[in-house]
């Protein structure tokens, strides 16, 4: 199975976990890659890490942005005193700051795709060197 994050700027948690619970269930006795890269951001970097957790699991492509643990699911602006400016806070848990560590770094794939040619194309050729 090949999951393209690629381009990938995120969305809601709900969402994700629903995918993500289809895709476990797949990956028990088959191989799964996962393509992202400097356009693979929030959800979707936090979702790569996730399948990352899995077994048979390898990661193709560029590095993700690095724009993980921050982020507003819920849209809330905040006052500040003066009544003049309005924050837009972060909603993100991080409780283990385990994202923290991804951060204005990114994801660094497994294997490395070049921008030359076909990045589908590569990673049939990286499948087949699996099997």
């Amino acid at each position: 199975m090949i999951v393209d994050l690629r381009n990938n700027e995120g969305g809601a948690d709900k969402v994700a976990r629903k995918f993500m619970k289809l895709i476990r269930s797949y990956a028990g006795n088959h191989k799964i890659y996962v393509l992202v890269n400097n356009a693979t951001i929030s959800q979707g970097e936090i979702f790569a890490l996730r399948l990352k957790k899995l077994k048979n699991v390898k990661i193709l492509g560029q590095t993700t942005k690095g724009m993980i643990s921050y982020g507003s699911n819920y849209g809330i602006w905040e006052k500040l005193p003066s009544n003049k400016f309005e924050v837009y806070m972060t909603d993100m848990k991080d409780s283990n700051k385990f994202l923290l560590k991804y951060e204005n770094k990114g994801i660094i794939p497994d294997i490395e795709l070049n921008n030359e040619s076909d990045w589908i194309e590569q990673a049939l050729q990286n499948i087949k060197k699996d099997f």
